[in-house]
């Protein structure tokens, strides 16, 4: 059984339904005999039917002689009096807030392991909704992640107001003290957000190193922004391949001409198409095909005297300087968006390589692609100023990597002689985060230590009388040199080069040397489920946002949570178990449409969803 949560199940509810149906039963008539007047049968009025859900949790009592009810909790026994109208503004309120006996959604077990959350702002019809997804390794050493919460966040959504909504979500679940770290897109209410959070000294003592590594921008995000302010240098470069793209698709004739052109070139049988401006890798991808049908087009402008778009040569330079550039974005977007395996130690390199493109860029003769590296670097150095650091932690914890990776793209980065003084801040970070862990377990520690002396034990004891001298000399020499640590023993121990390949599970390895080093085994386990992204893969291209559809922001607050959450937990428990299991909450753009490289889909679902089926969602959930 992985770690996840645990208390109350909802096994409540079958004796919830059971006394809710018993409560709205009419009263049988008593036993009669059968020859008996029907005068002597007391006549009674059939009790109507509570339609409220909330009688589920009350029974209600005799009525007073004032003509008022009374409705006992069944959990805490508390007693409500109520009027002639019987409404249920008061059971909803104390069953909502005053009732602490009843059974609540599962919480996280009080365990020892810290658990890492990223919160997004999602855009609904006419309100905003906060997301909190939780991301843990468990115990089979498996990638987890699980939406706890999809609530309504009033306007205005100021720093303040979602720290507020963080918070009081920490500890409904019952992880204000064993939160790591925070991922948030690049706002700067998140920035508020995340001060207004570390204002709280209690919850600022639980995080690892007194918070400084808490904080955690979204990478894919800060990727986007770079390439939108990239690709906005050359807006009217590529808007003159978009149309020549559109021009030629949207009719038959031209198709049959562009063909023709194609045979003549020899280029690529493949047929143009245009992108989606809100998804920079349907760009990319659109300047992409359009290089590979640059001689084909070329050619149709002579057979089409009435095609005014074909792109100069200046402009298919300018695309060919773009496409080159931006593919680094693409496969580092592509690599490390990924939910079911860690990319926290995949990104500090990709990262690396990202920016000394940019620098590669800032230095180009060509006055386009020197705007545009210009623009990207102030993106990249906000994200680089408060990220690194765990970044760098994440790579050291790859036994490809460790620390000898970290130096060479320290050393790349900043040539000035700045790159040592990183270096050592990054290890008091390191020692003093393993120091942490080492306090928390001391257990491992001292287990390790009661082994070395019960080695040089019984090494003594086989040593003759006659080298009693030479023995107790080496003893303590021996003694007096220090013991090196788990870390200090992990960092000096060879790369291991023969793992050098994509395939490499980092996760299997750690599992593997728990038995050898189990305090930095745990500062992987929680270090390596630190998320780099606040989007799956399915969303790290757009520029849009993400929104719920009309229809599901119609749906009502309650009803909306329950249906993100479900969709989500039943999606996990069949994807966990190698099925498949389609999105049907979100208005999504990944399939092919007509003649656009990113058309529009959205797969139906039953709206009929009340809050009545879903008292318990969370009993749904895998982690029992």
């Amino acid at each position: 059984m992985g770690p996840g949560i645990d208390g109350e199940t909802s096994e409540h509810i079958e004796r919830i339904q059971s006394q809710a149906r018993a409560s709205n039963e009419p009263a049988a008539a008593g036993d009669a005999p059968a020859d008996a007047p029907a005068t002597d049968v007391p006549s009674r009025k059939r009790q109507k039917k509570k339609t409220s859900p909330w009688w589920a949790h009350f029974t209600e009592g005799e009525k007073t002689e004032d003509g008022s009810y009374t409705a006992t909790c069944i959990y805490c026994g508390y007693v409500i009096i109520q009027g002639n109208q019987k409404g249920t503004s008061a059971l909803k309120g104390h069953i909502k807030k005053g009732c602490k006996k009843i059974p609540r959604e599962k919480r996280f077990k009080p365990d020892a392991m810290q658990y890492m959350l990223q919160a997004s702002i999602e855009k609904g019809k006419d309100r905003g909704f906060m997301s909190l997804t939780c991301h843990f390794i468990d115990d089979q050493w498996k990638m987890r992640k699980r939406i706890i919460n999809f609530t309504n966040l009033p306007s205005p959504h100021t720093g303040k107001n979602i720290s507020n909504a963080i918070y009081e979500k920490f500890v409904l679940w019952n992880l204000d003290k064993r939160v790591f770290c925070l991922v948030l897109d690049n706002a700067t209410s998140n920035d508020v957000c995340i001060k207004e959070l570390l204002s709280t000294s209690s919850f600022q003592k639980e995080l690892p190193v007194g918070g400084n590594i808490f904080h955690q921008r979204c990478a894919c995000h800060v990727l986007n922004l770079i390439v939108q302010d990239g690709l906005g240098v050359l807006t009217d470069q590529i808007a003159n391949v978009r149309e020549a793209m559109k021009y030629i698709r949207n009719s038959q004739s031209r198709m049959e001409k562009f063909n023709l052109a194609i045979s003549q070139a020899k280029a690529p049988k493949k047929k143009p198409a245009w992108d989606v401006p809100t998804r920079w890798n349907s760009t990319f991808l659109m300047l992409q095909l359009a290089l590979e049908l640059k001689d084909a087009i070329i050619r149709y402008d002579t057979l089409d005297p009435d095609f005014e778009y074909c792109p100069t040569d200046d402009v298919w330079d300018n695309v060919h300087i773009l496409v080159e550039h931006l593919r680094v974005f693409y496969e580092a977007t592509n690599k490390l968006s990924g939910t079911k395996y860690p990319t926290l130690n995949l990104f500090f390199p990709e990262f690396c390589e990202v920016f000394l493109n940019i620098k590669k860029m800032c230095n180009h003769p060509n006055l386009f692609v020197v705007g545009m590296g210009k623009k990207m670097f102030t993106k990249w150095d906000k994200y680089w100023s408060t990220g690194s650091v765990l970044l760098a932690i994440g790579c050291m914890l790859d036994p490809r990597c460790k620390i000898d990776v970290v130096e060479y793209y320290f050393r790349e980065l900043y040539p000035s002689g700045d790159a040592a003084t990183f270096i050592e801040s990054l290890k008091q970070v390191l020692n003093a985060l393993f120091n942490e862990y080492s306090e928390s377990n001391p257990t491992s520690q001292s287990q390790s230590t009661t082994s070395s002396s019960h080695s040089r034990s019984a090494a003594s004891s086989s040593v003759s009388n006659t080298k009693a001298g030479l023995k107790e000399f080496l003893n303590v020499r021996k003694t007096s040199e220090p013991i090196k640590s788990e870390l200090e023993e992990y960092l000096t121990q060879p790369l291991d080069l023969a793992s050098m390949d994509d395939e490499f599970d980092i996760l299997a390895w750690w599992k593997l040397k728990v038995p050898k080093y189990p305090i930095m085994a745990k500062m992987a386990r929680d270090i390596l489920a630190v998320p780099i992204s606040t989007v799956a893969s399915e969303s790290t291209f757009s520029i849009a946002g993400r929104t719920l559809s009309p229809v599901r922001s119609s749906l009502s607050d309650e009803s909306l949570e329950a249906l993100i959450c479900a969709q989500d937990w039943l999606r996990a428990s069949v994807t966990e178990q190698g099925g498949a299991f389609g999105d049907v909450m979100w208005s999504s753009d990944e399939a092919f449409g007509d003649g656009t490289i990113c058309g529009q889909y959205s797969f139906g679902y039953d709206e009929a969803w009340s809050a009545g089926t879903c008292t318990s969602i969370f009993s749904l959930a895998p982690w029992t």
